[in-house]
């Protein structure tokens, strides 16, 4: 509390800076939690850097969140689809419980009952969850650009793809911010933020300027992947909302830093830069990538790079110089996901090294297909040789202190073509 009070004070007198933070749509997909309409690692740091942002700025610093009426609308079609698949399936499985045919008839009728009021369900959860966390909505986008909308289709303007009729709800999304900004933003000193997983079709400068012309407000995209890519905290492109949204005054509430990294070839990979309290992980902020080269002054290196990002926020780092500790973390066992096809052969649905203070980190894997009468016929045989193929591969790639030991297999029979 004390550290609050004299943050307040301090910054009390600086000019209040408004950030406005839009969200795409594949920014809120997630293939870790399939069940969750908006749910994703990235939405939560962003929410907990508002909160923190509300907490220890309320004075300078104010954050919104919010979410396009198209991307609303889409993310819940999309979940719609995703449980009505499952409809069939839980009807034939529940069925396999009863003998009496009444009562399996009684259960079929309950369940498509519900499947025909399964949108309004959806909309009613994703209500609840905005209303929780405070996140906004825009309204729909007005009328009167649909004469603008048909004349991009037709020139194949942003954010429209070149020589393609592609982009119809980006082209929606656009203008919906554009009237948010237009009726709800009034302040001075504001940073308008798009995050999408489409940047190449929203970080167009000719679209900037127009943005710009309609608002009056300057606009930055950052670009994040979707759908089964990782879009958590350390991705290269939060460093720069972090940026954005911490670059502070002279502040002397940091406590302690604390760093991990692993090794990957001849460079050490950041994995966690803890600032408390900041209550989110800083490992975009270095240099992007989260690499400097190894050598055997890594540790004071990572620690001096640590204290100069802070720093350049605008943090106080005196204070709390003594108190920053590094750490190397290393593999402690790999975990290889498999999808039975068929009956015809193994491939492969996910590759991830877990590390000794709990750290996963989810690993491009080959285009390979294994034997799958080997993996049921001669499993010791199967482990054997293709756990030395997985360390070989992970090797291959910069991981080091692996051995065929650390790898577990698991299949799984019944998986979808397409997660969501």
């Amino acid at each position: 509390m004390q550290c609050e009070r004299i943050l307040m004070d301090k910054e009390k007198h600086v000019q209040k800076g408004y950030f406005y933070i839009f969200l795409d749509t594949n920014t809120l997909m997630s293939k870790a939690s399939p069940c969750d309409i908006f749910t994703t690692d990235l939405l939560k740091n962003v929410l907990l850097l508002r909160d923190f942002i509300e907490r220890y700025f309320p004075s300078t610093k104010e954050m919104k969140i919010i979410l396009p009426e198209m991307v609303l609308k889409e993310r819940y079609q999309q979940k719609y689809k995703w449980l009505e698949l499952d409809i069939p399936r839980t009807i034939n499985l529940l069925e396999g419980f009863f003998e009496n045919k009444a009562e399996s008839r009684d259960i079929r009728h309950s369940i498509n009952d519900n499947k025909a009021n399964l949108y309004n369900i959806v909309e009613q959860i994703g209500a609840e969850y905005l209303a929780k966390n405070r996140i906004e909505t825009t309204k729909p986008c007005d009328m009167k650009h649909f004469q603008t909308i048909i004349k991009k289709s037709i020139m194949n303007e942003a954010p429209f793809e070149k020589n393609s009729d592609k982009g119809f709800k980006d082209t929606i999304i656009w203008f919906s911010i554009v009237d948010y900004v237009k009726e709800n933003v009034i302040e001075d000193y504001v940073k308008i933020i798009l995050i999408t997983h489409n940047l190449r079709q929203f970080n167009v400068p000719e679209l900037c300027e127009e943005f710009r012309k309609y608002t009056g407000y300057e606009i930055t995209c950052i670009g994040f992947d979707g759908g089964k890519s990782n879009i958590g905290i350390t991705h290269p492109e939060f460093g720069k909302l972090v940026k954005h949204v911490l670059k502070t005054s002279q502040s002397d509430i940091l406590q302690a830093i604390r760093l991990s990294y692993f090794k990957l070839h001849d460079k050490v990979v950041i994995e966690e830069f803890r600032a408390d309290p900041l209550p989110i992980n800083l490992a975009g902020l270095f240099n992007g990538s989260r690499s400097i080269y190894y050598d055997n002054s890594q540790n004071e290196r990572v620690r001096e790079n640590a204290l100069r990002i802070l720093k350049n926020l605008g943090f106080n780092t005196e204070l709390v110089k003594k108190n920053v500790d590094v750490s190397e973390i290393k593999p402690a066992f790999i975990y290889v996901s498999l999808r039975d096809y068929k009956k015809q052969f193994l491939d492969f649905l996910d590759l991830v090294i877990h590390f000794d203070d709990g750290t996963e980190i989810c690993v491009d894997y080959p285009e390979d297909q294994f034997s799958i009468l080997k993996y049921y016929e001669t499993p010791e045989d199967f482990q054997h040789s293709e756990s030395r193929y997985i360390v070989q591969y992970l090797e291959e790639l910069g991981y080091s202190d692996l051995n065929p030991s650390m790898v577990y297999f698991q299949v799984e029979s019944i998986v979808r073509d397409t997660w969501d």
